[in-house]
């Protein structure tokens, strides 16, 4: 142990039940040294065995001191759910009671976090129930933390060890309440009410668009609520604790490797964590960025006002960085623990089981290489051994010693729960996501890139011709002075024109909707796992980051739409009514946001896999194409497959088009007939016709010619050849209203506008809603 470790009163009692004196740090140095391995010898001894047949001598009679590094106190009793596990792991069950009844193990000061028996298993894979071609009654498991006990405090630096694989991770993310299925054990606090973790990962997740400045003062400013917090002077005093000086004005994307690790670092510090858990915070970084950081972290434990426990993952650390922990936990590759203690005293502990640190070498590596099993196993065997056996004497002779009671409790009950002003930080989301959008613009200027393109060559392939392809009956006028060659050649013209538009409308649909869905599989990716850190470590809530995200994209969805359905709706001379451009525009942002919606689904739901979830969305989408109406017509559609239609929002988005396009008084004509033409041979014929066909289908109901307004037969035989060329079944013809033949094809109304943008606007929060909660999710699965 180093000699500037703080100093903590330890009380300890005689036989007889008196206090003794109470030791001082440095004294308890010299006697874990020179006894707590070995304890000295009494009258009653007892004797193992090891595997290799040696005797090891374990005191069991009155002794002063154990060392209070593996095992310290008593823990409160073991769930009956853990017990099973623990009679089988180990050959005496210890009981323990709810108050810990031991020597004052911490200050007034300080905290430790206990944990007894813990294990983790994980289910193997299988296919209901059959793994290699043979069922299985009960799913195998893997055990991979195998009843391990320890502990960590404030005021020190702890390492965990071990080769890749081993469960150092594993282990933390147990003890910190981050991994809860198939956990077993009991995990304490002891001499703290209320905690407050931070979490570290191995990759730095940063916004490289952000100055050191800036992102800590957006940290501080989301992590420290109270309005008396200084924010500035918070910073500052971070980057001095961490040496970032000279950082402090540049970009996180130009910073070194060690300096970004130093930056994660920083970001947590801001809100004054009482344990701080890094994973491997030194791989990938060299020798002399690696010895700064485990200095500020060694340094930021012993700070006055709040010395922090901070524990690390590390996997062969030098032999100054191995010194300058002020303790190491040791695990196997099989999951055992091997050594928990001070580092100096690691060749001392190896010694007792006939093991030997060769010369000139690292003790740091020669202790990986036996837990990843170059010695063999059996090397591993009897230093777990060893260690269990000192912890068993350890709390056996607490059990004897009359000292403080000091409360203890479940650390997970004991951390902070967060609390997240919705308002502070959605303006502080919102702010930082436009200042985002500002320094990283190429995403949307490619948006508004493809807009202006694929309008521009939308409408060069489509007919310009579009504004005479109404899909209206000819005038009256029409069918006294035109022959019937003639307006059949303008029927199929308009048909054509109609074809080609109605194909625009569709395509309309299908590339708002990917200019909704492609983005977000780009860019959610990544902000997903910085996302989960913040989450994690309780920033900000999910809730106000979907609220923000909303708000900063809807600029961008508006101006991508304006751009591209202006210059699409101008080129292909669509009706020169300012309403229906209006209407186009709203139906157009709608059908985005639903295709936003979706993309946000899909990225969620594999969130770490971008490739997944792009198949995903094609997967999705392609099903709504198909139930738009326009590929296939819903009426030709099975009967048992009509209902699924209703599920198809750009069914709702294509029609509202349509209806916006062709509906609502198109084909309206002023009553201007000139009576005094003739009419010709063929109207005559016509009319005729159509008039013995309406009085001889009088009551059919497929043959619906009314007369509401008590036109003469002539007048009524002259509308209802108007209303067959629009393909409708009723006309109103006081009013001289005549329904585009687009409107009958796709059997649409006027009056189902409103009820399709209703559609439309639910559909878009429902799939907003369920983005949420899948983000929800696996933001606590990942967290």
């Amino acid at each position: 142990m180093s000699t500037n470790a703080p100093v903590v009163s330890v009380e300890t009692t005689s036989s007889s039940g008196a206090p003794s004196v109470p030791l001082s740090r440095d004294e308890q140095q010299a006697d874990d040294s020179n006894d707590a391995i070995v304890p000295a010898p009494t009258t009653a001894t007892a004797t193992t065995e090891t595997d290799d047949n040696q005797e090891i001598v374990a005191n069991s009679g009155n002794h002063r001191k154990f060392s209070n590094r593996v095992f310290p106190q008593k823990l409160p009793p073991i769930p009956k759910r853990f017990k099973k596990m623990s009679a089988k792991s180990s050959k005496s069950v210890v009981k323990f009671s709810s108050k810990v009844k031991t020597r004052s193990i911490i200050t007034s000061e300080g905290f430790q976090v206990v944990w007894h028996n813990l294990s983790f298993m994980v289910e193997k894979p299988s296919f209901f129930g059959i793994r290699c071609g043979k069922k299985s009654k009960s799913p195998s498991v893997r055990v991979i933390l195998k009843c391990l006990s320890g502990s960590f405090k404030s005021s020190e630096l702890t390492a965990v060890m071990g080769p890749s694989g081993a469960g150092k991770s594993t282990l933390l993310s147990c003890v910190c309440g981050k991994q809860k299925q198939g956990v077993s054990g009991d995990i304490r606090i002891v001499g703290c009410d209320r905690i407050k973790v931070a979490i570290i990962s191995q990759n730095d997740y940063l916004t490289d668009k952000f100055t050191l400045r800036e992102a800590l003062l957006f940290a501080s400013k989301t992590k420290n609520t109270d309005r008396k917090v200084d924010h500035e002077e918070v910073v500052n005093n971070v980057v001095n604790a961490l040496s970032l000086e000279s950082v402090f004005d540049t970009r996180l994307g130009r910073c070194s490797g060690g300096q970004r690790r130093r930056v994660s670092i920083a970001l947590e510090l801001v809100s004054n964590p009482n344990i701080l858990i890094l994973d491997e915070p030194t791989s990938g970084l060299d020798s002399v960025s690696c010895l700064q950081i485990i200095e500020n972290l060694r340094d930021l434990t012993q700070h006055k006002k709040n010395p922090m426990a901070i524990v690390a993952t590390i996997h062969q650390p030098s032999a100054r960085v191995f010194n300058m922990f002020h303790n190491i936990y040791v695990i196997s590759h099989n999951g055992q623990c091997i050594y928990h203690g001070p580092p100096d005293n690691l060749v001392h502990h190896m010694s007792y089981v006939n093991l030997t640190v060769p010369l000139y070498h690292n003790p740091a590596d020669y202790i990986v290489e036996i837990a990843s099993g170059e010695h063999g196993e059996e090397s591993i065997t009897r230093l777990a051994t060893y260690r269990k056996e000192s912890l068993n004497r350890e709390i056996n002779i607490d059990n004897n010693v009359d000292g403080q009671t000091v409360s203890s409790h479940k650390l997970s009950k004991m951390s902070q729960k967060y609390k997240f002003p919705i308002l502070l930080h959605t303006y502080l989301l919102t702010k930082r996501s436009f200042l985002l959008l500002i320094r990283e613009p190429h995403l949307s200027w490619i948006r508004f890139s493809m807009a202006i393109s694929s309008s521009l060559l939308l409408s060069l392939i489509f007919s310009s011709d579009v504004d005479s392809a109404e899909g209206c009956p000819p005038r009256k006028e029409k069918l006294y002075s035109d022959n019937p060659t003639n307006i059949y050649t303008n029927y199929e013209t308009q048909q054509k024109l109609i074809e080609s538009n109605v194909g625009s409308l569709f395509f309309n649909t299908v590339y708002l909707l990917y200019n909704g869905v492609l983005p977000m599989l780009m860019t959610f990716t990544n902000e997903f796992n910085c996302l989960t850190k913040h989450y994690t470590n309780g920033w900000y809530s999910t809730v106000t980051y979907f609220i923000s995200k909303l708000i900063t994209d809807i600029p961008v969805i508006m101006i991508c739409v304006f751009l591209y359905l202006s210059i699409w709706y101008y080129l292909t001379d669509q009706i020169e009514e300012l309403w229906r451009y209006l209407m186009v525009l709203v139906i157009g942002i709608l059908v985005v946001l639903n295709g936003q919606s979706q993309g946000m689904i899909c990225s969620a739901i594999f969130s770490r896999d971008p490739v997944k979830a792009s198949y995903l969305s094609i997967i999705t989408t392609t099903p709504f194409f198909l139930m738009s109406g326009y590929l296939v017509r819903t009426r030709r559609m099975p009967h048992y497959l009509r209902p699924l239609t209703y599920l198809s929002y750009t069914k709702y988005g294509f029609e509202s088009f349509v209806i916006t396009l062709y509906g609502f008084n198109r084909c309206w004509y002023p009553e201007t007939t000139n009576q005094t033409l003739v009419q010709p041979s063929w109207l005559r014929f016509m009319k005729v016709m159509v008039a013995s066909i309406g009085e001889h289908n009088a009551n059919d109901e497929d043959l619906d010619f009314v007369n509401e307004d008590g036109d003469s037969d002539e007048d009524r035989a002259t509308n209802d050849i108007l209303a067959m060329f629009s393909g409708q079944r009723v006309t109103t013809t006081s009013e001289h209203k005549y329904q585009s033949m687009v409107m009958s094809q796709f059997e649409l109304n006027d009056d189902m506008l409103l009820s399709n943008l209703i559609s439309l606007s639910v559909y878009t929060i429902v799939y907003m809603i369920i983005a949420y909660f899948v983000l929800l999710r696996q933001l606590r699965k990942s967290a």
